[in-house]
């Protein structure tokens, strides 16, 4: 027989999953929790500038963080360049260059010191 303790326990954790699941379906994201996100995604991390519709790969992660950093805005933009799916772009206005970036290449960006 489960005790009256347990039922409470029961009733709030699933009370507690029915409002996560709210969000969800609402379309609120909740962020990670640690680095979970980043260690399960598998892909490698893309960087991609576009100057007047060239679109160029950037190597070096660390430079290419630097250089979104000093743009405006960033915003969600989900894209197919190429074969690479991007899902941030950040950007100082429409005719400006844009660095393209995948979930793991700016949530490495957003961990850096400059990014505060």
């Amino acid at each position: 027989m489960v005790t009256l303790r347990g039922w409470v326990v029961m009733n709030f954790s699933l009370g507690l999953i029915i409002l996560l699941l709210g969000l969800y379906l609402a379309g609120v994201t909740i962020p990670s929790l640690g680095q979970a996100a980043t260690i399960l995604d598998r892909s490698a991390p893309v960087c991609i500038v576009e100057w007047n519709d060239d679109f160029v790969m950037w190597d070096d992660l660390d430079h290419c963080c630097l250089e979104a950093r000093k743009q405006l805005s960033c915003e969600r933009e989900k894209r197919l360049i190429g074969v690479q799916e991007v899902t941030e772009v950040c950007t100082t206005g429409r005719t400006s260059v844009k660095f393209h970036f995948n979930e793991k290449a700016y949530s490495y960006c957003q961990r850096q010191v400059i990014w505060s």
